[in-house]
């Protein structure tokens, strides 16, 4: 039962990481870029700096590959079991 609830839990995870790069951090990203190639005022990220939301998504990247590593190691290097 505790693998079901970590498997939920990773994906509900995964789901609230893709929803912070997809609706919060890459369109700010690109209303920056906009912003300065029209000259106008780079406007204020909703979520603090961007160096922190790109460190907070980098860790989370980071967490992730090793969760792979460690099925890649669990698996025999993703080899199905007989």
């Amino acid at each position: 039962m505790n693998a079901l609830a970590d498997h939920i839990f990773a994906k509900h995870h995964h789901y609230v990481h893709m929803v912070k790069e997809e609706k919060v951090l890459f369109p700010h990203i690109v209303n920056m870029a906009k912003a300065l190639r029209i000259g106008t005022a780079i406007p204020r990220a909703p979520f603090g700096t961007i160096a922190n939301s790109i460190q907070t998504m980098e860790a989370e990247h980071e967490s992730a590959g090793n969760g792979l590593e460690v099925i890649r190691q669990l698996s025999d290097d993703f080899h199905a079991t007989n």
